[in-house]
C-alpha cells in the first residue's frame, strides 16, 4: 500500500503542492510527499483544531486523488488540479459546517482557521 500511495503522490505534483499549502502547522520547509515521513506528521501532538484540519485535509486529498485515478481508469475526462482543490476545500467547509460546536467548544475556531489558510 505504501509504495502505491507514493507513486500516486509523485504523479500528481499540483496536488502535492496544495497539500503543503493547506498544512495548518507545518511550514513548507517541513513539507514532504514521502509516505514514511507523512505518518509521523499525522500523529504529531498539536492543538485539536490543527489536528482536525491536518487529518481531515489529508483524508480529503487522498479521496480526491483516488476519485480522480478511478475516473481516469474508467474513461472519464481528466480534472484540472484547481477543480480538485475546490472539491477538497468544499468537503472541508461542509464537514466544519456540520460539526456541532455547542457540544464541543474545542473546535469553535476551526472555520476561521480554515479560512485563514485559504
Amino acid at each position: 500500500m505504501g509504495c502505491h500511495t507514493q507513486q500516486i503522490a509523485y504523479r500528481r505534483p499540483p496536488l502535492t503542492m496544495e497539500w503543503g499549502r493547506y498544512d495548518p502547522v507545518c511550514t513548507l520547509q517541513n513539507y514532504t510527499n514521502v509516505w514514511e515521513d507523512i505518518i509521523p506528521l499525522l500523529t504529531k501532538k498539536r492543538s485539536k483544531v490543527d489536528m482536525f484540519l491536518f487529518r481531515y485535509v489529508f483524508q480529503a486529498v487522498l479521496y480526491a486523488i483516488w476519485k480522480e485515478r478511478n475516473g481516469r481508469r474508467f474513461g472519464e475526462d481528466q480534472n484540472h488540479a484547481s477543480g480538485i482543490i475546490k472539491l477538497v476545500d468544499k468537503q472541508v467547509r461542509n464537514r466544519i459546517s456540520s460539526m456541532d460546536h455547542r457540544c464541543n467548544s474545542d473546535y469553535k475556531g476551526v472555520m476561521a482557521t480554515w479560512f485563514s489558510l485559504r
